[in-house]
């Protein structure tokens, strides 16, 4: 029998003019966002998991469990390679 998959979104992006590189763990994207750019997150499984989130000085790190599909989208809506 087949599980329904359940999905979180969240919008992540630079709040000031500064650059941030944004880091999708545990399957090691690296996004470099300027002011004004954002990325939309998906993360897809049969069950929830946990998503933590953590930053340096100038990185965002987004870390999610292991068995989830994660798709990033650009601040235009194209998805973006992995």
């Amino acid at each position: 029998m087949s599980r329904d998959l359940v999905e979180i979104q969240m919008r992540v992006g630079p709040y000031s003019r500064d650059q941030v590189a944004v880091h999708i763990e545990p399957v090691g994207m690296i996004y470099e966002l300027l002011e004004g750019d954002w990325l939309d997150i998906t993360f897809r499984d049969t069950e929830l998991g946990l998503i933590e989130i953590g930053h340096t000085r100038d990185a965002l790190i987004v870390g999610s469990w292991p068995d989830a599909t994660v798709i990033v989208r650009a601040s235009d809506g194209r998805i973006l390679d992995s």
